[in-house]
């Protein structure tokens, strides 16, 4: 005989996992094709399993009062994948957070072109052309600029 409350907890986690796995080869082409950085709140969802990715969803409910899910995550991925991004990094988290906080009926087609409009600047850079950085010394400040902008 099977427990309903296990089943349920299967049937959810299975549809989580399924929400994910489809996440997987969207941010490797945001990321490959675009040069698009997925994160959520602060870590990045790029060559990430589904596992991986679960995890880095629910960790938000530290940050949060309540808790994001990978299936409120899928359908905002999806719209951002839609528009014409230049390389940029977007966090996931903040968008679904930002979303449905919101008191508007809003589609969230709408809402992530209205807030992504600044960087859909089709796949050409922001800046015209690269900007040389130059690093005086190497010492633990140096090293630790260099860590951040690799």
């Amino acid at each position: 005989m099977t427990d309903p409350k296990m089943d349920e907890y299967l049937r959810r986690w299975k549809q989580r996992e399924e929400a994910a796995e489809a996440m997987v080869p969207i941010i490797g082409r945001l990321y490959r094709e675009r040069g698009v950085i997925i994160k959520v709140f602060g870590e990045s969802l790029v060559n990430k399993d589904r596992i991986e990715i679960i995890q880095a969803i629910r960790f938000a409910r530290q940050i949060l009062v309540s808790e994001i899910s990978v299936l409120q995550c899928l359908p905002m991925l999806e719209a951002i994948s839609k528009l014409d991004l230049g390389p940029v990094r977007i966090d996931l988290g903040n968008l679904v957070t930002n979303f449905y906080q919101r008191d508007d009926q809003v589609d969230m087609d709408a809402y992530v072109a209205e807030v992504l409009a600044p960087v859909a600047t089709g796949k050409k850079p922001l800046r015209a052309r690269p900007q040389d950085i130059v690093l005086y010394g190497f010492g633990r400040v140096g090293r630790l600029i260099a860590r951040i902008m690799i």
